[in-house]
């Protein structure tokens, strides 16, 4: 307590909430997925892998950008799109250069599945 004036005023201890969202998103994230859910009869699975994503880029944003997932610029999200595929590119290359796998499926010079078979199939 500080004393101002004979007046006693209480301090608040708790830190102030930089993010006016902030304890709010995990609530809109699942509204989101809810009327998802409800509206596009998307499999549970699909649903739970969204969930899961927004709640990794809510966290991410909070702890490095000192914002929520609601508040969060363009900036912020491309540098978290760009975060996320270095992080796979260097998860898979060391796979790679481990032995534990034969190809790198981030490797941007690596044909996609579907076209090769459209390939595939077009040869004869």
């Amino acid at each position: 307590m500080k004393r101002t004036s004979g007046i006693i005023e209480h301090i608040s201890l708790a830190p102030r909430a930089t993010d006016p969202w902030q304890g709010i998103s995990a609530d809109v994230i699942r509204r989101f997925v809810d009327v998802l859910c409800s509206q596009h009869a998307l499999p549970k699975e699909l649903l739970d892998a969204y969930h899961a994503d927004l709640e990794a880029l809510d966290r991410w944003l909070i702890e490095t950008k000192k914002r929520t997932l609601i508040s969060a610029t363009d900036e912020d999200v491309r540098e978290y799109i760009s975060v996320s595929l270095s992080c796979l590119r260097a998860f898979y290359g060391f796979l790679v250069s481990s032995g534990c796998r034969d190809d790198d499926p981030t490797d941007p010079d690596r044909i996609p599945r579907a076209t090769r078979a459209l390939r595939r199939d077009r040869e004869h």
